[in-house]
């Protein structure tokens, strides 16, 4: 008896972590769908929607609490501000 309660309190905490899994990965697809869509605008030499586009990530993450996040879009901010002005 003391077996099978066991192993279905192991069950239930594998399928726990398993929801919780897949709520830590959604974000990050998420996420790299964006980045996705400001490559696309790099790519077809549109600097101003990439910025927009970086912007909006910027301003997501920043609700989100997604420091990493937050930080790279500075950093692309900056870059392609610095592309923008130097023509």
């Amino acid at each position: 008896m003391v077996k099978k309660v066991f192993a279905m309190n192991r069950i239930r905490i594998l399928i726990l972590l398993l929801c919780f899994a897949i709520t830590l990965v959604a974000p990050a697809q998420s996420y790299k769908n964006a980045w996705e869509t400001v490559v696309e605008a790099c790519r077809a030499d549109l600097p101003q929607d990439a910025i927009a586009h970086v912007k909006g990530i910027q301003q997501r993450a920043k609700a989100d609490g997604n420091l990493h996040q937050e930080m790279v879009a500075m950093f692309m901010l900056w870059d392609l501000q610095g592309e923008i002005s130097a023509d």
